[in-house]
């Protein structure tokens, strides 16, 4: 299944939770219509690319995505626990995957959405996973960390460039490399698929396509035992609803996730099809509907998760809106 419909099973899975129904027959319905999961969804990717289980298939694609070859391949992998930040006051935030490769670590993210502070993201990100690799009393050095973001979304400082896996390093003003030990690797899936070249057979997009195949439920049968695993991995009847529970509990309503990429869809569109100049004005008035629309759907979800015993605290956390404004949406419940 791709995105759209591994979204909407979630939803769907939460609602039959908040209505005390069994989510297992949500899966089986979904089941009977989709052979595959959704292969870059966070509680999927989790467990083909990090866990022992698959480590060949993990060991696979990084070596794809470094371009190793030969003796300088990856060949073994150890998974470590992906949580950080349980200081107080410190953000909290897990890893997708952290694993260590001959004492260097290696972070893989997969990304959905990408937005203005999306390259603040990945700085933290990075920070976050050195911090651990030193202890009290040890001196400053460092093994390296390779962080790797595969993103389901084109990197505007790339716009107008084919190349859709970029690696980043710390260098000064005249090109050389300052720092070796900190590589972030962007992989766009989005742009290797819109300009997908039949020419490229590259291993990473070797990669890309037969995830796309999959998650698009495409009848193909793969010669190559790496993506015949990688398939037969990803088949749905490998999870229960359980293994789902927890990320449909935290899934955001599914109409809300879809309003907010539509406003980035139809801006997008329209200045492709107008004039700048009135692609600008059109624009404008179009994201100053959809904005109110956003809102509204926004406003209703935070009230139907606050009718179902979500507390305020957790209200303003997870959608991001001032506590303030939540206690107005409970106070306007209480009115009602």
């Amino acid at each position: 299944m791709n995105r759209k419909q591994f979204g909407q099973m979630l939803a769907d899975m939460k609602r039959a939770i908040n209505e005390n129904r069994d989510p297992q027959e949500v899966l089986n319905g979904y089941r009977q219509k989709y052979k595959y999961a959704y292969i870059y969804s966070d509680a999927i990717a989790k467990t083909i690319f990090g866990t022992e289980a698959h480590e060949k298939l993990a060991i696979d694609l990084l070596n794809a995505i470094f371009k190793l070859e030969g003796d300088n391949r990856i060949k073994k992998l150890k998974f470590s626990r992906t949580e950080r930040g349980a200081e107080i006051g410190v953000k909290h935030t897990n890893s997708d995957i952290v694993a260590d490769w001959e004492g260097d670590r290696i972070v893989l993210e997969f990304q959905h959405e990408g937005d203005s502070f999306f390259k603040d993201r990945l700085v933290y990100y990075m920070a976050r996973d050195t911090i651990p690799m030193l202890h009290t009393g040890e001196k400053y050095h460092l093994k390296s960390l390779y962080t790797v973001s595969v993103q389901l979304f084109n990197e505007p400082i790339y716009n107008g460039d084919r190349n859709y896996l970029h690696s980043i390093l710390l260098k000064d003003e005249n090109g050389k490399v300052f720092y070796e030990k900190q590589v972030l690797k962007l992989v766009e899936v989005a742009k290797f698929l819109e300009y997908d070249d039949s020419e490229d057979s590259c291993r990473l997009a070797q990669w890309l396509r037969a995830i796309d195949a999959i998650n698009n439920e495409e009848k193909w049968e793969f010669a190559d035992p790496v993506f015949a695993a990688l398939q037969k991995s990803a088949e749905l009847c490998n999870f229960d609803a359980l293994y789902f529970c927890t990320e449909a509990k935290m899934a955001l309503d599914y109409e809300y996730e879809m309003a907010i990429q539509l406003k980035r869809e139809v801006a997008e569109q329209v200045a492709v099809e107008l004039p700048k100049r009135v692609a600008e004005q059109v624009e404008k008035q179009v994201a100053e509907q959809v904005e109110k629309q956003v809102a509204e759907k926004e406003r209703n979800l935070i009230a139907r998760n606050l009718r179902e015993g979500m507390t305020t605290e957790a209200a303003s956390k997870i959608f991001g809106v001032s506590l303030a404004d939540v206690e107005a949406i409970q106070k306007n419940l209480a009115s009602v």
